[in-house]
C-alpha cells in the first residue's frame, strides 16, 4: 500500500527532473545549430571590397534622398 502512494510522487518528480535537464540540452543543441550554419553564411556573403564607399553613398542618395 505504501508503494501505491509513492508512485504518483515519483512520476511527478521524474517529469520535473526531465524538464530541468532538457532545458540546458535544448540550449546546447540550438547554439550548436547556429554555430554550424555560421560558416556557410560567411561563405555566401559578398567578398570584401565589393561595395565601395562611393557606391554606398550613391545608393543611399538614390533610395533615401531625404537622408
Amino acid at each position: 500500500m505504501g508503494s501505491d502512494m509513492v508512485k504518483p510522487w515519483l512520476l511527478r518528480f521524474h517529469r520535473w527532473l526531465t524538464l530541468v535537464f532538457a532545458v540546458p540540452l535544448a540550449v546546447i543543441i540550438l547554439t550548436g545549430l547556429i554555430l554550424s550554419v555560421e560558416p556557410a553564411a560567411q561563405i555566401g556573403a559578398a567578398p570584401p571590397g565589393t561595395l565601395s564607399a562611393d557606391r554606398m553613398v550613391d545608393l543611399l542618395a538614390r533610395h533615401d534622398p531625404e537622408g
